[in-house]
């Protein structure tokens, strides 16, 4: 089933709405030519942390067509027409990683972790929205730059992950330092995405107790 999606221009004014697979058809065309993209889109970032502060990156599957093989979010997405950045977190991390989810405001948060078995939920919260360029990889080692208007979402969760659409490899647990070293050492292994979010929210990975294993399921 086609999937549309709102296009907006830079200065966030709605344009229409498009077929995501002939706008980003038509975008890698527009950045081959011209060096430069002047639309922008909706999406979601997610960082999911265990309780001790170690983080969940997903492993992309070497079949999907923009960064694959490459270390990235716990889930990301676009938001489709008509939807929240609330109703696209909930649902991509349902159907990327099968993890159901609680949201919760700031202000709740702190009790809502506490109060949560988190080996059945994640709890997450919205941090932030940002806007920015992200460098898309394909095969073969070219790239694009797509603008994005996303909101930033953090949580905590402890359970397992079942990996349904395809899109992921597999799941794996940094701790912080390790995974800074990483991006130091090889960010060529990591999405744009990850190499810029992990520096700018690094303070949120903030671990509660000592943590519990964690399950992949393939």
């Amino acid at each position: 089933m086609a999937e549309f999606i709102e296009i907006y221009d830079l200065e966030g004014n709605y344009l229409r709405d498009e077929e995501r697979k002939s706008f980003y058809k038509q975008l890698k065309e527009q950045y081959d030519k011209e060096g430069k993209t002047d639309t922008s889109t909706k999406g979601i970032y997610l960082f999911l942390i265990d309780r001790g502060g170690n983080i969940y990156l997903q492993k992309r599957s070497k079949i999907v067509l923009q960064n694959p093989s490459l270390w990235d979010k716990t889930v990301g997405g676009h938001v489709m027409k008509g939807d929240s950045f609330e109703d696209t977190l909930v649902r991509e991390t349902k159907e990327e990683i099968n993890v159901d989810v609680i949201l919760t405001t700031s202000d709740d948060f702190e009790e809502t972790v506490k109060s949560t078995d988190l080996t059945k939920k994640a709890v997450v919260k919205r941090i932030d929205t940002l806007q920015r360029e992200s460098r898309r990889v394909l095969a073969g080692g070219k790239y694009f730059i797509k603008h994005t208007n996303s909101a930033m979402f953090f949580g905590y969760y402890e359970g397992d992950f079942k990996l349904i659409d395809g899109e992921v490899e597999e799941m794996k647990l940094f701790s912080l330092d390790e995974l800074e070293k990483s991006l130091n050492k090889n960010p060529e292994q990591f999405t744009d995405d990850v190499v810029f979010l992990i520096k700018k929210y690094k303070k949120f990975f903030i671990p509660l107790v000592v943590s519990h294993t964690s399950h992949v399921k393939q």
